[in-house]
């Protein structure tokens, strides 16, 4: 679970990996798309991509992404997080529980080492 008002501070996929993926998602897209021109159909719509196209272009797209995005993506997460002030007392209750769940990624050796 995380706490209340720092579900943006800790989504380290949309802060690091989904941009990227994204993209490298996209150039495959429209690659075929550019490529389907070339095999114009008789009724001018281009052929469908496949299911097992789609997976291809899931997969390289994957294998593409570098293991230091992550690392990165908890890097900004701590860096933006511990340079905020902490005004009032919610939020220091706040730090507490994110300092809790960031000790328990860190177990699991998901979280970056700081």
């Amino acid at each position: 679970m995380i706490p209340g008002g720092l579900t943006k501070k800790l989504q380290v996929l949309d802060i690091s990996v989904n941009k990227s993926f994204k993209s490298h998602l996209r150039k495959r897209w429209e690659k075929r798309m550019v490529d389907g021109l070339k095999e114009f159909p008789k009724l001018g719509n281009i052929k469908r991509a496949s299911s097992e196209e789609i997976w291809d272009w899931i997969s390289k797209s994957q294998g593409y992404l570098p293991k230091s995005i992550i690392n990165n993506g908890f890097k900004k997460i701590s860096t933006d997080f511990y340079s905020r002030s902490f005004d009032d007392e919610g939020d220091e209750v706040r730090a507490g529980e994110t300092n809790r769940l960031m000790n328990h990624l860190k177990t699991l050796r998901l979280a970056y080492k700081f």
